[in-house]
């Protein structure tokens, strides 16, 4: 939707006085209103080598919603390396809440037509740093519920919503913050409860961190399996999460229900909420948990990794 991608390189035109480069600017977009995606596949900001995307107001919040499948809500993808006046890191600001919750797909669910786009539910990703990028998230508000509330025809707590609005939250289904590359960095800032993102995993992880990149976190987790067996001509609605009460130590509902997809397995056996890989010589890979975040721990494996401090434990 918003594509910035380099800056300012060709000097053959201009006379530059003996210097060996001139001031280079950034390719730059800003957006100032609410944003609503519509589309599969699709990336709503997207930076490349150097370019830069604001999303904000006055220093007011923007809300951004992807109510596609597999759709990304921010990428920043590598960086400027010229030797004389590099642009430097590409970069996606935000001051707002993102979701990306399968509304298109998974809203006013028809049990008597076969969607193929049902199988593109819980791919989304958040913020996705790579080679160098980064993607910073201020503002944003971490969804209690483990359902999109702001949208049309999604059932919350029994009663379907009736129309869609600006998100006044945050929630990813897939994975919420994914960096990877040296230099690459997903801050998700914020301090307290409340902060954040809130990330229903897929059949993967929630947060994913790999190859001396650096994300820090803060908001919610569900981490639970997404498939549910039921019979002819019924919708796939499992009981889900409500963080609503988290301070007091509970973080599941028996009432609140979400849609999943068909199925007779469990994909999230080995699924893990957050993960770090560290190959070769890699020590710096790492997740930093910076404010209060809850996990809703369903299924799959808490705490896992490829590697753990070198064969040492560390306090």
């Amino acid at each position: 939707m918003g594509y910035a991608n380099g800056g300012f390189t060709d000097t053959a035109k201009y006379n530059l006085n003996g210097a060996a480069s001139a001031h280079k600017e950034q390719s730059t977009i800003n957006f100032t209103t609410d944003v609503d995606m519509v589309t599969k596949d699709g990336i709503a900001y997207y930076a490349k080598n150097g370019g830069v995307i604001n999303v904000e107001k006055n220093t007011g919040a923007v809300n951004t919603r992807a109510g596609g499948g597999r759709s990304i809500v921010a990428f920043a993808d590598s960086q400027d390396r010229s030797d004389a006046g590099s642009l430097g890191r590409s970069q996606v600001n935000i001051n707002g809440n993102i979701t990306a919750a399968d509304y298109l797909i998974l809203g006013g669910y028809d049990t008597t037509t076969n969607v193929p786009e049902r199988d593109y539910v819980y791919q989304n990703i958040g913020a996705y740093a790579r080679d160098g990028g980064q993607v910073v998230i201020k503002g944003a508000t971490a969804a209690t519920k483990a359902v999109e509330e702001n949208a049309n025809k999604i059932d919350v707590n029994g009663t379907p919503t009736t129309a869609t609005v600006a998100s006044t939250n945050s929630l990813i289904y897939g994975i919420g913050a994914f960096a990877e590359g040296k230099g690459s960095l997903v801050d998700i800032q914020g301090t307290g409860a409340g902060v954040g993102i809130h990330v229903v995993t897929g059949p993967n992880t929630g947060v994913f961190a790999k190859d001396y990149a650096t994300i820090n976190f803060a908001g919610n987790i569900t981490n639970q399996n997404n498939l549910v067996q039921t019979g002819s001509g019924t919708t796939p609605k499992l009981k889900t999460s409500d963080f609503s009460n988290a301070g007091s130590g509970y973080v599941t509902s028996t009432t609140l229900t979400r849609l999943g997809k068909f199925g007779s397995d469990n994909d999230h056996t080995n699924s893990t909420p957050f993960f770090v890989e560290r190959t070769g010589n890699d020590k710096e890979a790492n997740i930093n948990f910076k404010a209060t975040t809850n996990i809703a721990m369903y299924d799959g494996i808490l705490y896992t990794g490829n590697k753990y401090g070198y064969n040492t434990w560390e306090k």
